[in-house]
C-alpha cells in the first residue's frame, strides 16, 4: 500500500479494451485512497478490485462499508496475488498472480488490448520473467526477485494486470480503473462491451 515516501499509487483505466486513463500519486494515506475509489464509484464506475493483502485490507473494508451503508450495487473484489488460481486451464499456475499475468500475456498476444501510455509501462511489462517450477507450474517472478536483478517494483504493469483481471471478472461493468502501490492494487472496472461512454 503506497502511503508515504517513494512508494506510489497508480490508477489505470480501461474501456473497450483500451487504456484511457492513468494517475500516479505519492504520499496519500489509506483513507485518501479509499475516498478516491468511492468518488470514482459514485461517478459511474461499476466495480473495484483491491489487493487485499497488507494495508490494502483497510481500503477494502472502507469501500465495502460505504457500499453497505449506502446500499450501493457495486462489485468489490478483494484480490490476493498469493491465492490459488481461480479457474481451470491447460496451464497450471502457482498462484493467482501468475494466472492473472498469463491472462494479460494472452490478451496482448491476440492482440486485443490497446495500450496508450509512456515507455515506463512497456519497460515494466518487458522486464517480467516467468519460469516453470519442478511441479510443472508457471510462476511469475516476485518483486523481491526483480529487485535482486536491479529492477524496481513494476507498479504500472501490476496495475494493468489487475485492470485486465477485473475486466475479465465483470464484463458487464461500465468502466475500469485501478490503483496500485506497494502491497495494494485497486481496480474500478469497465466493460469491454460497453456502448455508452460516461463522463469521467
Amino acid at each position: 500500500m503506497a502511503r508515504f515516501g517513494a512508494a506510489k499509487t497508480v490508477l489505470i483505466g480501461l474501456e473497450n479494451r483500451t487504456q484511457i486513463f492513468k494517475e500516479i500519486h505519492h504520499g496519500q494515506d489509506t483513507q485518501w485512497t479509499a475516498n478516491r475509489i468511492i468518488a470514482l464509484l459514485k461517478d459511474g464506475y461499476a466495480a473495484v478490485a483491491i489487493d487485499d493483502t497488507g494495508l490494502g485490507g483497510g481500503v477494502t473494508d472502507r469501500v465495502m462499508e460505504w457500499r453497505r451503508d449506502h446500499n450501493v450495487n457495486k462489485s468489490v473484489f478483494a484480490y490476493n496475488a498469493g491465492a490459488a488460481p481461480e479457474q481451470s486451464h491447460t496451464v497450471d499456475f502457482v498462484n493467482l498472480r501468475a494466472e492473472s499475468y498469463w491472462a494479460l500475456r494472452e490478451i496482448l498476444r491476440e492482440p486485443s488490448l490497446r495500450i496508450v501510455d509512456s515507455d515506463e509501462l512497456f519497460q515494466q511489462l518487458a522486464s517480467l520473467k516467468y519460469r516453470y517450477t519442478s511441479g510443472g507450474k508457471v510462476a511469475i517472478e516476485s518483486k523481491d526477485e526483480m529487485l535482486k536483478r536491479g529492477i524496481k517494483s513494476p507498479d504500472e504493469a501490476d496495475a494493468l494486470c489487475l485492470a485486465v483481471y477485473a475486466m475479465l471478472k465483470t464484463r458487464q461493468a461500465p468502466r475500469v480503473i485501478k490503483t496500485q502501490g506497494k502491497g495494494m492494487d485497486s481496480w474500478i472496472l469497465a466493460p469491454e462491451l460497453s456502448t455508452a461512454r460516461q463522463p469521467f
